[in-house]
């Protein structure tokens, strides 16, 4: 990801008044009682990576497909490595055309594949779910440019049951 790209997320973080994350520090800004603006800093041992499995999440569902990606976004952000897996319905998102079709939420510019595009620009990668090609009549050309490839069931389940520092989230 680049700097730029970087400080973007971040400001945006500080206009919502979020936590700030960046490589593996939490930041977080307080305003006292006094007024005083305070940044405290923790540090620590965590995971290094994060996987997150897109299972029974609808894309038929805008709603449901922000928050993935944006966790995805702030992972990435937060120099984590973060891997996507897209499968069962969900897998029809790395298909061209589908997650531009989408928005979270209803009359935004924004669309789901704007969210993806996002979170890739971050350093997100994307896959989809082998048996997705067959279920929705898809091709590796009809991926999305950000899909880094096509993943069987036995290299998801390997990466979350072998890797002692991934954490995993589910939609």
């Amino acid at each position: 990801m680049t700097a730029a790209a970087r400080r973007k997320i971040l400001l945006t973080f500080q206009k919502l008044n979020l936590t700030i994350y960046a490589s593996k520090r939490r930041w977080e800004r307080r305003t006292e009682p006094s007024g005083n603006v305070v940044t405290v800093v923790w540090e620590g041992a965590l995971a290094s990576k994060l996987i997150i499995l897109m299972v029974n999440t609808d894309p038929r569902n805008g709603e449901e497909l922000g928050a993935p990606f944006f966790q995805a976004t702030v992972a990435a952000a937060m120099d984590y490595e973060v891997d996507v897996v897209c499968t069962a319905t969900a897998g029809r998102l790395m298909k061209k055309g589908v997650a531009e079709s989408l928005v979270v939420k209803e009359g935004s510019p924004k669309t789901v594949y704007d969210f993806i595009k996002d979170a890739h620009e971050a350093g997100a990668k994307f896959w989809c779910c082998s048996p997705n090609l067959d279920l929705f009549d898809m091709t590796k050309d009809d991926l999305i440019p950000e899909c880094s490839g096509i993943v069987g069931g036995a290299k998801v389940i390997e990466d979350i049951m072998e890797d002692d520092d991934a954490k995993v989230l589910t939609y």
